[in-house]
């Protein structure tokens, strides 16, 4: 009887220690503990915890990077939830993953779907309704739909600030991600204030060995960067890079998106051995997870190969461009923004081998992309 409590108690404090080990950025931790706690929950037939389960061990895989599982037990979680707030995090955490995967048409019916939920009159939760609108209005952001993407985001940030909810880790992802769309329309000085602050509350709320706070740290390096100011992105790169790699180990691609920055910093200060050296390390990373960032993959190869163009080395620019093609076909079906430029420069080196009717289709193929890419922006 005693060992039969014992066991009792252990198990229930996995979700604790595992909703610990997501808050603090131990992603592999969460992992286990969500994954045990999901176990013990199927096996007692505990059909009340487990879409709560299900979609924290979700949660913890996707941060690792391990989205088919993620999709996977998102979906079980919907099947199973019984009350509305699980079934938009299912719903939610779906669209991230089709976000993550660039499959924004699916992500944006996701998060349609977890907002008519949140929406009801039943639910009354201004904080659900929030989240689901971030990421909607992130979708509308990465389809090129501006004006959307910042009411709906405004909407967000109103409906926190109204809940009293401005000092927590969804009101700086808010900040964060108007203030990517600000970047993107080219308004650094409206974007530069909100990378601030999203920092400052994330650090506040989740302190600096956390993933969101690296995330908050390298953004604010990169409009650092877009300003041609080269001497504070360094800093703030090495310390993400630093965090991350303590927290998620080598072989994580937000390691690699760390080293890719560093790389791209190096090259703009013609470091080009260094350069180099961040890029290929990424490069091998992103090798390691073919399935998922298909567009972060053609930015380094893109990178790569702008590099060694630069250097007059025709021969290893061309094959990193020509790895390009066959990602940029299936990244650009989700409205990627990559491709065109790659492929342009991509025509560029074969024009100068003399390669006319090659380059010319290429071309061709950009435009045709950048075409479609503005059809989708026009206002539904």
């Amino acid at each position: 009887m005693k060992t039969a409590l014992l066991v009792l108690i252990l198990t229930s404090t996995r979700p604790e220690a595992g909703k610990q080990a997501f808050d603090q950025g131990r992603y592999t931790e969460a992992e286990s503990e969500f994954s045990a706690a999901v176990l013990q929950a199927e096996a007692e037939n505990s059909g009340a915890e487990l879409p709560v389960l299900l979609n924290n061990l979700a949660n913890s895989q996707k941060a690792l990077g391990k989205l088919a599982q993620a999709e996977s037990n998102y979906r079980k979680a919907l099947h199973a939830a019984q009350e509305p707030s699980e079934k938009i995090n299912a719903w939610t955490g779906i669209g991230g993953v089709n976000r993550a995967l660039g499959k924004y048409r699916e992500a944006e019916t996701n998060f349609t779907r977890a907002l008519e939920i949140a929406k009801s009159p039943d639910l009354a939760n201004p904080i659900k309704v929030a989240l689901t609108i971030n990421g909607l209005a992130d979708i509308y952001r990465l389809e090129g739909r501006i004006l959307d993407s910042e009411h709906s985001f405004q909407e967000a940030r109103d409906l926190l600030r109204r809940a009293g909810k401005t000092e927590t880790m969804e009101a700086g992802t808010l900040d964060n991600n108007l203030a990517q769309l600000y970047i993107s329309a080219g308004q650094l000085n409206k974007a530069e204030p909100l990378l601030a602050n999203a920092v400052a509350t994330w650090r506040r709320a989740a302190g600096t060995e956390h993933p969101i706070y690296a995330a908050g740290l390298n953004n604010l390096a990169a409009l650092y960067f877009r300003q041609n100011n080269f001497k504070k992105p360094g800093s703030l790169y090495r310390e993400a890079l630093g965090i991350h790699e303590r927290l998620l180990g080598p072989d994580h691609l937000y390691v690699a998106a760390d080293l890719n920055n560093l790389g791209t910093l190096s090259a703009a200060r013609h470091h080009w051995n260094e350069a180099a050296g961040y890029f290929s390390r990424a490069l091998a990373i992103r090798d390691k997870h073919p399935e998922i960032g298909k567009s972060d993959r053609v930015i380094t190869l893109s990178n790569l190969a702008e590099l060694y163009f630069s250097q007059r080395d025709f021969d290893m620019a061309e094959r990193y461009y020509a790895q390009m093609v066959p990602l940029i076909d299936t990244q650009m079906e989700d409205g990627g923004a990559i491709g065109p430029d790659s492929l342009e420069n991509y025509a560029r080196l074969l024009r100068r081998k003399q390669e006319f009717a090659e380059a010319e289709r290429i071309v061709t193929k950009a435009m045709r992309m950048r075409v479609r890419s503005a059809l989708r922006a026009l206002p539904k």
